[in-house]
């Protein structure tokens, strides 16, 4: 489990002069999971990345059960993002609207 103790991470920040057109940014590249080969790349979104533990739980009373999961900003913000654009990608097709878009 070293890639769990020591995660996969870049961030790049990119400082524009004052008078420059371009806006600054940072690009942040994050291993998705120790256990696995993906890689998330974003760009002020999140703007560091830490790794921490989210508590799961299931069931009630003398059944329930709680354990801990390894997460990270990048992550988090995929899984949570994830469920929205696939929704309104469906609704989209449902209703026959055309768009263009670039995925993901």
């Amino acid at each position: 489990m070293v890639q769990f103790e020591q995660p996969i991470v870049a961030v790049k920040y990119v400082h524009n002069p004052t008078g420059s057109d371009k806006w600054s940014y940072c690009i942040v590249h994050v291993l998705f999971q120790s256990t696995g080969s993906t890689n998330i790349q974003s760009i002020n979104a999140p703007p560091e990345v830490q790794q921490y533990e989210k508590e799961r739980e299931r069931e009630r009373g003398n059944a329930k059960r709680i354990w801990g999961i390894e997460m990270k900003e990048g992550r988090e913000l995929y899984l949570k993002c994830y469920g929205l654009v696939n929704k309104v990608d469906q609704m989209l097709k449902d209703w026959g609207i055309g768009y263009i878009y670039w995925r993901w």
